[in-house]
Parts: structure tokens; sequence; C-alpha cells
């Protein structure tokens, strides 16, 4: 009985939860399995287990591996790397197609990403809390005349 009730409760919902739910047809039991973390807490408190790699080991395992590949600027099968094939079919799909985007990704690649300039015109004037108090005491002082 004490778990029915507690589930009971738990399961309760408020107005707003209640208005979307009917807005996105959610089912109403999905509420009770909600689970707001404390600061600090973790869902996955044990984290990753030792030795488990990250996904950029995998990436970096996989285009290091060398196979026959079509290469589209030589118009024949060369072995390299998947690195390498992936590199060649960006720069076939900038020569063939005009590809702009692989034209983009190709340059950030080689050369980084473009530093974007910005220009501001204009004067600034940098004022200390004094003399914004002093100013604000002149406004207050001409105000009540």
């Amino acid at each position: 009985m004490g778990a029915k009730l507690k589930m009971g409760l738990m399961a309760k919902e408020t107005k707003t939860q209640k208005e979307h739910r009917t807005k996105r047809k959610m089912n109403p039991k999905s509420l009770a399995n909600l689970k707001l973390w404390e600061k600090g807490e973790s869902a996955n408190p044990k984290g990753n287990h030792t030795g488990t790699p990250h996904r950029s080991t995998s990436v970096k395992k996989w285009t290091t591996v060398e196979s026959e590949f079509p290469n589209p600027i030589a118009k024949q099968q060369e072995r390299m790397s998947v690195r390498d094939a992936m590199t060649l079919a960006m720069i076939g799909e900038v020569l063939l197609n005009k590809s702009v985007a692989a034209y983009k990704a190709l340059n950030e690649e080689e050369f980084g990403k473009t530093a974007q300039d910005v220009n501001l015109s204009g004067n600034l004037t940098i004022k200390t809390f004094a003399e914004l108090a002093l100013e604000a005491e002149r406004e207050m002082d001409e105000s009540e005349r």
C-alpha cells in the first residue's frame, strides 16, 4: 500500500506539466520517470569503465587503416588510408561538383578557420563609479528645482 501511495505522489503532475502533456500527447506515466538531479549528482556516477576508448581513438584507428580506394583525380584504384581517401573524395567533390562546402571544409582543415574581423567605430567614454554617482546626484538636484 505504501509503495502505491508513493508512486501516486511521484506521478502527480502540475498544471503546466498537464498542459505540456496534452499538447504533445504524452503518456502521463512518463512523468513518474522524470527525476531532477541534485547539484553534484550524476546519472552515471561511475563513468566509463577503465580502458574504454574515447571516440577520437576509434576515429584515429579506423582512418589510418589502409585499403584500395578509387582516386577521383587519377581515376584509378590506389592503396591509401581511409583518411587519404576521405580527403581525396572531398577534393574530387570540389573539382567535379564545384562544392563550396567541401572547399571550405578542406580549406579549414589545412589552414584553420578564417578569423573574422569586426570593425567598431564611435566614441567610448569610460567613467568611474564615483563620477557616475556625482552625475546622478547632480541630476537629482536639478530635478528637485
